[in-house]
């Protein structure tokens, strides 16, 4: 899989936003106990749900998997934030066809990195929005 192209300031900081709770993608913490289903509303929070699963040893009467519909994350990814490349790799992780569970962490690995990308970048100088580089107003 080819590397994600480093994205413009604009682009990061569109696709670093918190979206609305309308445009929040759904998932859900598939437990032994019942759960509500969870409205996550960027792509760090997804990174934070999207936990690899690890056996437990039967003593934790909560043990399961935090579940996000690949095929949604890949939808919710282009058309709500707008990152077409970053959507396009997740599809590519899917095709893989791996079982869930053995696609969770390398696609934590793949919106962390990105995330990251976009903390880079951000973190380099004023927000796009920010023309006169953050000086008070009058």
């Amino acid at each position: 899989m080819e590397p994600l192209s480093t994205p413009s300031r604009e682009d990061a900081a569109l696709w670093m936003r918190d979206v609305g709770i309308f445009e929040a993608l759904e998932a859900a913490e598939l437990l032994s106990t019942a759960r509500p289903a969870r409205r996550l509303r960027s792509l760090l929070e997804v990174a934070e749900f999207l936990v690899p699963f690890e056996p437990q040893d039967g003593t934790d009467s909560d043990v399961g998997v935090n579940f996000i519909d690949p095929d949604l994350l890949v939808k919710w990814t282009r058309e709500t934030i707008g990152d077409l490349e970053l959507a396009d790799h997740i599809q590519e992780l899917i095709a893989r066809r791996k079982a869930y569970t053995f696609l969770v962490e390398p696609l934590q690995a793949l919106v962390i990195g990105r995330v990251a990308q976009y903390w880079e970048i951000l973190k380099s100088g004023p927000a796009p929005d920010d023309a006169d580089g953050g000086a008070p107003a009058p």
